[in-house]
């Protein structure tokens, strides 16, 4: 028993169980805001400035590259480092390319535009994607 009261004080833990009960607190709080139903709380009712979409968007970027270590990368290869990255600044100018034309078609997922484009055969296509996607890829 003791052992749980050692993780449970520890302040890692508890600053953890804080932070994730914090989110929760402001998910509650701005699904309320938002109205409507799930879907509409999923995109943010449509309604985001675009420095705060942009700012969430570079958030998550700078959070992965982190976790990948391209910080580290850059750091030690100086401008050769951003080669990694050139991938994702072609996704940035490809989506802000069509961005307008997803929008209009009411979807808020990849799958969802497949299924409109494809009906039944994008549905498919879909679910057997992530059938494998969800298998570990082992090095025997």
């Amino acid at each position: 028993m003791t052992d749980w009261l050692a993780v449970v004080s520890n302040p890692h833990v508890i600053a953890s169980i804080l932070y994730l009960l914090a989110l929760v607190g402001v998910g509650g709080i701005k699904a309320r805001s938002v109205g409507g139903d799930a879907a509409n709380f999923h995109v943010a009712g449509r309604a985001l400035q675009w420095p705060v979409l942009v700012g969430t968007l570079l958030a998550t970027w700078i959070g992965n590259g982190s976790l990948f270590g391209s910080a580290g990368l850059s750091y030690r290869n100086g401008l050769a480092g951003l080669w990694p990255s050139t991938g994702s600044w072609i996704g940035i100018l490809i989506v802000h390319r069509i961005s307008k034309r997803i929008r209009n078609l009411g979807s808020s997922s990849v799958p969802e535009i497949l299924a409109l484009r494809y009906s039944r055969l994008g549905e498919t296509l879909r679910n057997t994607s992530f059938a494998f996607l969800d298998f570990p890829i082992e090095k025997r």
